[in-house]
């Protein structure tokens, strides 16, 4: 019979708990503030149609930083 304890010195069991942790049991979701509990770890939001108002405003708010980026400054004439 083997014995598996050998190898728990290879193993940094601190580590693989938190890379294997839990999901959360309830989160809040950022876009409309309901309670929900994510299937992953990296679930923001509620439903679909959250996710979607949440994608949009990430693209809006990426838009907007861009065309003050490129948008020329004119002097002013005085």
């Amino acid at each position: 019979m083997s014995d598996f304890n050998q190898y728990d010195h290879l193993i940094d069991f601190d580590t693989l708990q938190l890379k294997y942790a839990a999901t959360p049991k309830t989160r809040v979701c950022k876009v409309c503030g309901t309670v929900f509990k994510p299937n992953d770890n990296k679930h923001l939001s509620c439903s679909h149609r959250c996710t979607q108002r949440l994608y949009l405003a990430r693209r809006k708010a990426r838009e907007l930083q861009e065309a003050e980026q490129t948008t020329p400054v004119t002097p002013v004439n005085e």
